[in-house]
């Protein structure tokens, strides 16, 4: 069989087909070479051009034939094929003998790649000792990849103290060689100024110097500068073009990133259905928030019918593999029953996983399960202890809550004035809730001085957020002149705010103003309507309103009720 040669003597590329162009050089002219004249070199090429081909078992031969041939470059190529079972069932013990071989002539790469197997335990057991003896001989000879490992050993201390510095030192080293993933990592150290001064724009510089490469982490990482405007102008369309051509090569991280520019239409048009599509892409590749996203968009119907057995099934992979947010995701799903038979024991136990690796929000529902006793024994002092290590993440679910047990003495010592300044936290970080309950605290003087007007604006506040009880507390205030100037027109519109979204006390309060003509036209029938409502949710005051109408249908004139009536509207 003849293989074909370049011309051009500086180059020396080889093919098995003659190409209208050499690949290497441009160059259009070949000279046919039969294959005992080839060189172990020359079934390197051969072999590294299967691998590009995907022709595992070509390369295998290729390779086997360089090593035969003395070859050490054929040599550590057959142990790559071993170590990976490219051709060939994998067996990294073998390969750690070839490479070991080829190591022992000082062949660079062989020795890099068996430092590699010593600090991952590949073919040999993990010595990390052995690995950064490796990487330092390949390192100070010059060799990029050892001096990535070598950068990447000083960071995790690993055979040897942990030294940012040197890490940086050997990371740069191996930049300036234009090793691509040495790049990315000292942009990295740029970004974040870790073992070197923070410098965003020079960590870009090399991200981009990366990412020109074809390295997927540089192009996600350049994508993100250009996302967040760091060390660059911002530019999402820069930023969907980088993260594209890293997730074209099947880098998760881009892929969740792209995916999120499609969901939300930055940088390129809202696609839900190519969200799903690049969330997928990751998911399928084990990525934990790929897996995450993915069970989002089938719990919401997004690019894919709503399945809720699929979302707890994308939970679940996520989850297990330590994902905090699956996990909280996870526990709902068991709390709620969706997608999955409810379980609150299940529940508990996702909620108490995400909640110990400090996810604020699945620290609030373990202490809610805590507090009412739901897949856990009722114990209000760990539904406080929960609550106060999302508060004192700046959680405001968790500040409230924190709050409503202080007022309570549950689980902590009554405290009116620590509810009090846990409320007002709340409110600080946006709780409407919050708003209402540090409400009544100023209008009853409770852990703060009594302030009726502060009550009345933080009813108002809450209640224009859609806070029932707040839109009641209001009224009430507006029925007493309370805070406000009174007027009974102003309480029976937020009376009937508060009726609207089914609050008895309010419902209650809406159907006597309408029973007695204060703030609206006197409407019985109406009035009965909203007392009724309320009465089915057990308010006992309607229910003895509705008794009292019934009485005087057939006894006009009570005496006692219109002078209970009259002394309300007096109030």
């Amino acid at each position: 069989m003849d293989y074909y040669r370049c011309e051009n003597p500086e180059c020396g590329y080889i093919a098995e087909e003659e190409p209208d162009t050499c690949p290497r050089c441009g160059g259009t002219f070949f000279v046919p070479v039969e294959e005992e004249m080839l060189s172990g070199g020359d079934w390197v090429q051969l072999g590294n051009q299967a691998v590009d081909s995907g022709r595992d078992p070509d390369a295998l031969a290729c390779y086997q034939r360089a090593a035969a041939m003395g070859s050490l470059s054929g040599l550590t190529n057959l142990g790559w094929c071993l170590e990976t079972g490219v051709g060939v069932a994998a067996n990294p013990t073998h390969a750690v003998v070839l490479y070991a071989q080829a190591a022992a002539r000082d062949y660079l790469p062989a020795l890099t790649n068996l430092g590699y197997c010593y600090a991952n335990g590949v073919g040999v057991p993990v010595d990390p000792a052995k690995a950064l003896e490796c990487f330092l001989k390949g390192a100070r000879q010059g060799f990029p990849r050892a001096q990535f490992l070598l950068g990447d050993a000083y960071r995790q201390g690993s055979g040897t103290e942990q030294n940012l510095q040197e890490a940086v030192k050997w990371y740069r080293s191996a930049a300036w060689l234009g090793y691509p993933a040495a790049q990315t990592e000292l942009g990295r150290c740029l970004e974040f100024g870790t073992g070197v001064a923070q410098n965003v724009t020079r960590a870009v510089f090399w991200y981009r110097s990366a990412a020109q490469l074809g390295s997927p982490a540089g192009q996600c990482c350049l994508g993100y500068c250009c996302e967040t405007g760091q060390g660059v102008e911002q530019n999402w369309h820069e930023a969907v073009k980088w993260y594209r051509a890293a997730a074209e090569q099947d880098y998760p991280r881009a892929q969740c990133n792209l995916a999120w520019c499609y969901e939300y239409g930055k940088g390129v048009t809202q696609d839900f259905a190519q969200a799903v599509k690049w969330y997928r892409a990751a998911a399928e590749q084990d990525y934990p928030r790929g897996q995450l996203c993915l069970g989002l968009c089938y719990q919401r119907g997004k690019g894919v019918p709503v399945d809720l057995r699929q979302a707890a099934a994308w939970y679940r992979a996520a989850a297990e593999q330590g994902d905090e947010d699956a996990q909280c995701c996870l526990g709902y799903c068991y709390e709620s029953g969706e997608g999955v038979e409810q379980n609150w024991e299940e529940a508990v136990k996702w909620y108490r996983a995400a909640a110990e690796q400090g996810l604020a929000s699945a620290q609030c529902n373990l202490a809610w399960c805590y507090e009412y006793g739901r897949g856990v024994e009722q114990d209000s002092t760990a539904a406080a202890a929960w609550y106060r290590r999302a508060a004192e993440q700046g959680e405001a679910r968790g500040m409230f809550c924190l709050g409503v047990l202080y007022r309570q003495g549950s689980g902590v010592e009554k405290d009116p004035a620590a509810a009090a300044m846990w409320y007002q936290k709340a409110v600080d970080a946006g709780s409407f809730h919050a708003m209402c309950n540090l409400g009544v605290c100023y209008e009853y003087g409770e852990g703060v001085e009594r302030d009726p007007v502060r009550a009345a604006e933080l009813y108002r506040a809450a209640a224009e957020r859609g806070d029932r009880i707040a839109a009641c507390n209001l009224g009430c205030l507006y029925e007493a002149g309370q805070g406000v100037e009174q007027s009974w027109e102003e309480a029976v519109r937020w009376y009937r705010r508060a009726a609207e979204q089914g609050y008895p006390r309010a419902q209650f309060s809406l159907g006597w103003c309408l029973e007695h003509g204060k703030g609206v036209a006197r409407d019985r029938e109406e009035a009965a309507k909203w007392y009724r409502a309320a009465a089915k949710q057990d308010y006992q005051e309607a229910r003895e309103a509705l008794a009292a109408m019934e009485r005087r249908q057939h006894h006009p004139g009570s005496l006692l009720w219109d002078i209970w009536n009259e002394l309300r509207g007096h109030g």
